[in-house]
């Protein structure tokens, strides 16, 4: 599958996902942020429903933002460790990830959107750490308006994607 480079790129549109709160960011092609923040439904809906909700923001964000590529944190099965006492949230964030990533694929064509695995562009470097560098390049970046890192998460994942594909 071949990405669009940084020549043909007008706007990315970088996510992490989850059943619970799925963080985007919004770039130029320049790497200039454009907007981040989160998609969060209310906790009192249902796990089915909650996904649903953050399926229909994402479609109002593709709509709204209009962005030429999607990246897609996706997992390598690590992230099960942090769910040993939820084993069954393990399979409720995958059914999020899929239903997200498939909305993605649809609204933009499946060779628009692209999945990376956690692993890979964080380069198995801790979250926590990882926020910390961010706050320092990107002072604007507001960790408390981020409680669980997820915004945060989507600017890294947009800046290492756009700093994989210059051209």
């Amino acid at each position: 599958m071949t990405s669009p480079t940084s020549r043909t790129l007008r706007r990315l549109l970088t996510l992490d996902p989850s059943s619970t709160c799925t963080g985007y960011a919004l770039f130029t092609s320049g790497a200039e942020l454009i907007d981040a923040g989160r998609l969060k439904p209310a906790k009192t809906l249902s796990a089915v429903d909650r996904i649903d909700q953050i399926v229909s923001d994402v479609q109002h964000l593709i709509a709204e933002e209009m962005p030429t590529c999607i990246v897609i944190e996706i997992t390598t099965g690590k992230s099960a460790g942090r769910l040993t006492r939820k084993v069954q949230g393990l399979g409720v964030y995958g059914m999020a990830v899929g239903a997200i990533r498939q909305a993605c694929r649809d609204a933009m064509g499946k060779e628009n959107v692209t999945s990376i695995e956690e692993n890979v562009w964080t380069n198995s470097i801790p979250k926590r750490k990882r926020l910390q560098l961010l706050r320092i390049a990107l002072p604007e970046y507001r960790a408390g308006k981020d409680p669980g890192g997820d915004a945060g998460d989507a600017i890294d994942l947009g800046l290492w994607w756009l700093g994989q594909n210059e051209e």
